[in-house]
């Protein structure tokens, strides 16, 4: 961007080869190649005439090539990770060779880097030679800017400080030039940290896909709010084994978890993580105990309630279908067959799972008796109130939890019907209405544990309060873990509380009466046999008195969270596959089927993979499946991500703007934009007095304020300041000068 005005002087003679071949070079930036040449045409440098301004739209068309190849990386990167290119689980080429590749790449943003500082030198450069040359001149602060740009301390330099205190004539030129020294600074520092961001690829889980899919059952067939007794429920009374009993699979709680109770000690914690059986799954309970209150006899977590969710069994049978049809789909459909290629693919659906949390008081039976009527007791339970608070439950909330005491004639009776001494631990069932809505819950229940025959143990009651509802969950699974599914809640399981928006589920006694029923052949019931691997009861193992609130109240949970879970446990999907029946092994093997599973561009979600009928839709209930791959892709993800696609392409903007300028105006030049050309010319200038006492260095900022032009003098070039302009005169393009 040299000058503005048009020239009247003739190009540039070509007498000789030499002549002819230096200008090309020159043009290109081939210094150190024009030397050579003009060593070998026999020309000693002080002899060589140079031309320092050019008016030629070819000589302007080839020096813009230094923008090219800059712009032209800048903007396919921007464009590759706008677009969103999903590359693979390695990187292409040699396969086990990534470490190598990422470094290449690394080498490559430093070439790209230095290529980028190059051309935005070269605008400021344009921009400063235009002015010194044709302009009102520049501030002797600013004449070497082109070269401080990839350092972000020019802006508090005295150098920078001398040119914003500089004495403009026209404004709107000190306006152009802080700004511009400001981007290109700015740039210059931003450009090679923004590049190296954009030109690595990411290794992350990216949308790949999914479907939308129905499972066959209403919304209140998958998530009853309300639980009682039913015919068809009628034969899980007994353990028959029937799976799809609310008490079904309880022998897994039992090994799985309870055994571990009677072995807890301080700073210890029962297995986080358990997982229950499903018809095509395995579901993970997430579970914690509470707090003991002791400071001795405490567990690893500190948390308020003792609490446990999972996801329903029927939408976990589905995410599970849902990966093994994707599978296929990514594997046979050929025009997204990067997405066979991956490290690790998640399914994932978002979908409403059960939660429970339950709170224990442990009362001997004496102490329950009250002293005015000796037929009556008084259970008190724990009021839940804390428990729906917009913040979440301390510890310290369990020390001062409320009690409502409950004193009925027929509690007092089915109580001191199970204390037979040696008779196994039972549950009583309450769902009282007023007690349920003073105590803030959804179901009461009375662990009895009578005394033992050998004196071990007194008559002993646990009366528990249990709050069930549903909370918004992610239910996942995992490629490489086949039929694992995870139900995410951390809302619930990491604040120890839960929202009092989430709806309630209605539980009643006959209802919860088939969590512990009578076990064939054996005195006893689920619950008993639980405790007594918990070693409550029966036990060689006798775990520390301070636990035994926590493990009653842990095993009660699980109790009443695995009946909510399998409430949809014989539920399977409805619909059929878009171009084919999956069942079928005929089935197509590109129909719309697999196509509707696969992301329409290189990322993204899927479409709708199955076709239902309207009436079937009515009694059905929607999900929609996401997919994420893990692997390697360019993407604008993140907020650092799309910061460096603005720098590249305000950076491109820049360029390409002094490219058309420079392409238009046939206006460049190949002089004074190293440090060397710059002293070469000041050694051949005037002296000026506002140099004075600068020998030893500049301390002072208005040295910086100076105003320095380029003139000429004699036939050959000169910096001048205001003391020496006398005689100068404005530069000629297309005139050699020696």
């Amino acid at each position: 961007m040299i000058g503005s005005s048009p020239s009247t002087q003739a190009p540039p003679r070509y007498n000789t080869w030499t002549s002819k071949v230096q200008t090309l070079f020159k043009a290109l930036r081939l210094n150190a190649v024009y030397g050579l040449v003009a060593r070998c045409g026999g020309k000693r440098n002080q002899e060589v005439e140079k031309v320092a301004i050019f008016k030629h739209r070819g000589h302007a068309f080839l020096r813009s090539f230094i923008h090219l190849i800059p712009v032209g990386a800048a903007f396919a990167l921007v464009l590759i990770n706008a677009h969103q290119y999903y590359i693979g689980g390695e990187l292409a080429g040699v396969s086990g060779q990534d470490a190598q590749k990422l470094a290449a790449l690394q080498f490559a943003a430093k070439l790209h880097e230095l290529l980028m500082l190059a051309s935005i030198t070269a605008v400021l450069f344009a921009y400063i030679r235009r002015e010194v040359s044709f302009g009102e001149g520049v501030p002797f602060g600013a004449l070497l800017g082109g070269l401080q740009v990839d350092s972000v301390s020019f802006l508090w330099s005295q150098e920078f400080w001398g040119t914003i205190y500089h004495k403009w004539d026209r404004k709107h030129k000190k306006f152009n030039l802080i700004l511009l020294l400001v981007c290109c600074t700015l740039l210059g520092v931003s450009v090679g940290p923004s590049t190296a961001q954009l030109m690595r690829p990411r290794l992350d889980y990216w949308p790949a896909g999914g479907t939308t899919f129905w499972i066959n059952g209403t919304q209140n067939e998958l998530y009853p709010k309300k639980l009682d007794a039913s015919e068809q429920l009628a034969h899980c009374n007994v353990d028959t084994g029937d799976l799809s009993c609310p008490h079904g699979g309880w022998q897994i709680l039992d090994k799985a978890y309870c055994s571990y109770l009677s072995r807890l000690k301080p700073y210890e914690h029962v297995p986080a993580s358990i997982l229950i059986d499903s018809p095509f799954s395995q579901r993970s309970i997430e579970n914690r105990i509470r707090d003991t209150g002791d400071p001795y006899w405490t567990p690893g977590f500190t948390i308020a309630y003792t609490q446990a969710s999972t996801p329903i069994s029927a939408v976990a049978d589905g995410i599970v279908e849902i990966s093994r049809w994707y599978n296929m789909a990514a594997f046979r459909e050929q025009r997204q067959k990067r997405l066979w290629s991956r490290n690790e693919v998640k399914y994932s659906v978002a979908s409403q799972q059960p939660a429970v949390s339950t709170r224990c008081n442990r009362q001997s039976f004496a102490d329950n008796l009250t002293h005015s009527e000796p037929s009556y007791l008084e259970l008190q339970f724990p009021d839940l109130k804390s428990l729906v608070l917009s913040t979440p439950a301390s510890v310290s909330d369990v020390e001062d939890i409320m009690v409502y005491v409950h004193s009925k004639d027929d509690i007092t009776q089915a109580v001191r019907s199970q204390l037979t001494p040696g008779a196994p631990p039972t549950l009583i069932w309450f769902d009282n209405a007023q007690s349920l809505n003073e105590t803030n819950s959804t179901l009461q229940v009375v662990a009895v544990f009578p005394s033992s025959n050998n004196g071990t143990q007194n008559d002993t009651t646990y009366s528990c309060s249990i709050d069930s509802r549903y909370i918004m969950g992610t239910t996942s699974a995992t490629r490489d873990i086949w039929k694992i599914v995870y139900g995410g809640a951390n809302d619930f399981i990491d604040t120890g509380t839960l929202n009092a928006d989430y709806p309630k589920i209605a539980l009643t006694a006959a209802w919860a009466e088939y969590l512990n029923p009578t076990m064939r052949n054996v005195n006893a019931t689920i619950f008993s046999q639980m405790a007594s691997s918990a070693g409550l009861w029966n036990s060689s193992v006798v775990p520390n008195t301070a636990f035994n609130e926590v493990m009653v109240e842990s095993i009660i949970t699980l109790m009443v969270l695995n009946g909510l879970a399998r409430a949809s446990y014989n539920i399977t999907m409805a619909g059929t596959a878009k171009g084919g029946n999956v069942t079928d092994p005929g089935w197509p093997s590109n129909g719309a089927f697999l196509n509707e599973f696969l992301p329409q561009k290189s990322m993204g979600w899927g479409g709708n993979a199955f076709d239902i009928s309207p009436e079937e839709a009515r009694l059905a209930t929607m999900f929609t499946a996401h997919v994420e791959a893990n692997g390697y892709a360019y993407n604008h993800r993140g907020l650092a991500q799309v910061a460096a696609m603005g720098v590249l392409l305000a950076y491109c903007s820049l360029a390409l703007f002094h490219f058309f300028y420079s392409t238009v105006t046939g206006w460049t030049s190949n002089a004074w934009d190293t440090a060397p050309e710059v002293v070469a010319l000041a050694m051949n200038s005037k002296p000026s007095g506002a140099l004075y006492n600068t020998g030893a260095g500049i301390v002072t900022v208005p040295v910086f304020e100076e105003t320095v032009r380029v003139r000429v003098k004699d036939e050959h070039l000169e910096i001048v300041f205001k003391d020496t302009t006398d005689g100068g005169e404005v530069i000629r393009p297309n005139h050699s000068y020696g």
